[in-house]
């Protein structure tokens, strides 16, 4: 056994000292009496106070609430192990903070109560996470009890003026005009609270998806992300079908037709609702009854819409059995002539116009399952606005909504939606619909989603980001920086356009309305000067409607972008305006950067010096992942300058790939001799 002299062990007991009194964790010792009887640099650190002032005080000092102290004591003279346990810690500045608390009890020989061993970890961020969504939440609830009144107010107002009518028609006027103002103000207040929500809804889906990017994060800190991006996606939804339904009554709903690869189309909506299925244990069947066209004009959004909903509720109210989505080609149509056109008002009418040799297929989306089924009552009030049918357990996950706008989509486009059900049998939804059949249409894209791009070939791209708000420049910066691109802010138009004419971007992403100068006015300056004809400028808003995307438009913006961003669709825009071509991570190894993501990533990377490297270069050359691991989070909390040398060698630790480990570590290790 090797022997150790004492100058040896009085170094170990140093750096082991250093390691207790400055790690990442939290540690105190608390007496039977509650007295505290020792804590380390960094618990005093977190919370801000001297030595003197913390240990010998009574550790109920320290806490924020009595009882808790007081169960966590209870708990430990019991001889229970307390795991993330959550309480509320007092700091000296008299602020409060969320911990997570590990701790049991040290008895001596005898069995007395010696001391516990307590270490806390900060969990102030996750609390005041899901206190933000908690209070997020309430406010659409308000917001949709705000809306149901407006609603009855208004079929009240309607039911008066129809029994007026009849006695005096001046009356009657008068009435409509303030029916009318009514619902522009309803408008008014629908298109300012979207603008409202998705703004604050922007920040936290933004870093959601940033977050989740994150190849270092551990599994669980990934599915407490994937949560919260859930719940803001729901929050999201909601708002767009009320934006929907006030669109409908206000007969403002727009469709917007273009060519689509249909057995694409169909099968990523086959392959979401499939995964829905299987979490509940039941059977997804999808079924082609014959030939369909390769390709249709149609308002994709719109039939993805209804469909996804008509899908969804079969799989909610189905516990046991099967569902089932058939399409099939019902009939082949004549070509609308001008005249049927003229009595139309369906989508599929009016583009056919354009195209009078068009050749018109109806086909029908049918949807079978085995679930609850309804009574004759309950299928007459489906498509009533904010009507819910069925157990109220099962309300709890809608709003009522889905139906009423998927009729009246189904109707715009010039059918219905029929219905058949039987109690405790199941239930069948299906509709016909005319579609175009088209030969100019894009190939589906295939490729992976946004999470997995990793850089772009080719010369760096600089982009400039023009919004008011830090959040959501933040959002956009944090997206695009790991991919290499050079990226400038501006506040304002004003700034904006100062700043691309000094810097020449290749690309311009702006918001729509800012104080001093406003992104269109912006925009229209700037494609006046020869340089920038050419340069693409893409707007971004909160508010969605298509007066916004027109006037971007006519202003000289080549696309827009809603916001809340979504990944995907940011880079999708980006490459088809910037003509990239984009490299992904792959799944079993570590993902190649880009020059230029390489380039902007070693470039900050600092390496620790060599008595440093000694251990992790050891492990690397074994191969042994869990202790290279280790060292690499030992040096991200050892000084915060290493944190990115720290973080790539936990991305090569994370795919398990011990030659990239080994050679990084080499490489670094012949750097510092």
């Amino acid at each position: 056994m090797q022997q150790f002299s004492e100058e040896q062990l009085h170094h170990q007991f140093e750096k082991l000292t250093d390691f207790v009194e400055n790690g990442a964790v939290c540690l105190h010792w608390v007496g039977p009496d509650g007295t505290i009887l020792w804590a380390n640099k960094s618990e005093l650190e977190s919370l801000g106070y001297a030595p003197e002032e913390y240990v010998g005080q009574h550790i109920a000092k320290f806490h924020a609430d009595q009882n808790t102290i007081n169960d966590i004591l209870r708990r430990l003279i019991a001889n229970e192990i307390l795991h993330n346990y959550e309480a509320k810690m007092v700091c000296k500045d008299g602020s409060t903070k969320y911990v997570l608390i590990d701790s049991s009890v040290y008895r001596d020989e005898n069995g007395q109560f010696i001391h516990t061993r307590c270490f806390t970890r900060d969990n102030t961020a996750r609390k005041l996470a899901e206190e933000a969504l908690q209070q997020k939440t309430q406010q659409l609830e308000q917001t949709l009890q705000v809306l149901q009144q407006i609603q009855s107010q208004l079929e009240q107002t309607n039911k008066d003026l129809e029994y007026r009518v009849e006695e005096r028609t001046a009356e009657l006027q008068q009435a409509k005009e303030v029916a009318d103002s009514a619902n522009k103000a309803k408008s008014e207040f629908l298109a300012n609270m979207s603008h409202e929500l998705r703004t604050p809804l922007n920040g936290i889906l933004g870093y959601a998806q940033i977050l989740l990017r994150d190849r270092t994060a551990h599994p669980k800190q990934k599915d407490g992300i994937g949560i919260i991006h859930q719940c803001g996606s729901h929050l999201l939804t909601l708002i767009n079908d009320i934006l929907d339904l006030s669109k409908i009554e206000a007969r403002k709903l727009e469709f917007s037709c273009k060519s689509f690869h249909l057995a694409s189309f169909l099968n990523g909506i086959v392959e979401m609702c499939r995964i829905k299925a299987e979490q509940k244990e039941i059977c997804f069947t999808y079924e082609t009854l014959n030939h369909l066209p390769t390709a249709v004009c149609a308002d994709e959004k719109r039939l993805r819409q209804v469909l996804i909903n008509l899908l969804g509720n079969a799989i909610k109210f189905t516990d046991r059995g099967s569902v089932t989505f058939k399409v099939g080609i019902m009939a082949e149509s004549p070509a609308i002539d001008a005249q049927q056109s003229d009595q139309s008002s369906s989508a599929t009418a009016q583009s056919a116009l354009q195209n009078p040799q068009a050749k018109i297929q109806k086909i029908r989306f049918q949807i079978e399952d085995t679930g609850v089924g309804m009574t004759p009552e309950q299928v007459q009030n489906i498509f009533i606005p904010f009507e819910q049918v069925g157990d109220k357990e099962r309300m709890a996950e809608g709003t009522g909504l889905g139906l009423a706008i998927s009729l009246q989509i189904v109707q715009m486009m010039g059918s219905e939606i029929n219905v058949e059900s039987c109690p405790s049998q199941g239930s069948k939804f299906w509709f016909d619909v005319e579609l175009i059949e088209s030969d100019e249409w894009v190939e589906p894209d295939v490729g992976k989603s946004a999470n997995h791009i990793v850089g772009y070939e080719g010369e760096k791209q600089k982009v400039l980001i023009v919004d008011d708000r830090w959040e959501n420049r933040s959002v956009i910066v944090n997206l695009l920086e790991p991919l290499g691109f050079e990226l400038l802010e501006a506040v304002n138009g004003q700034e904006g356009y100062d700043k691309a004419i000094e810097w020449q971007p290749e690309l311009i992403i702006t918001d729509l309305v800012m104080p001093v100068m406003a992104g269109l006015e912006m925009t229209q300056q700037l494609r006046s000067l020869p340089e920038f004809q050419n340069t693409a400028i893409i707007a971004s808003s909160a508010s969605v409607f298509n007066f916004d995307r027109q006037q971007s438009q006519q202003a000289g913006c080549n696309d827009f972008l809603p916001k809340p961003v979504q990944s995907d669709e940011l880079m999708e825009q980006l490459r088809q305006h910037l003509n990239l071509s984009w490299i992904y991570e792959t799944d079993n190894a570590p993902a190649k950067l880009s020059a230029n993501a390489e380039a902007s990533f070693s470039s900050g990377i600092i390496s620790p010096p060599l008595e440093e490297l000694e251990a992790l270069y050891a492990a690397a050359r074994i191969g042994d992942i869990d202790s290279t691991e280790q060292e690499a989070n030992r040096l991200m909390q050892l000084n915060d300058r290493y944190r990115l040398f720290a973080q790539q060698l936990l991305q090569f630790v994370q795919v398990m790939d011990d030659e990239a480990i080994f050679k990084f570590v080499k490489q670094h290790v012949e750097q510092s001799v």
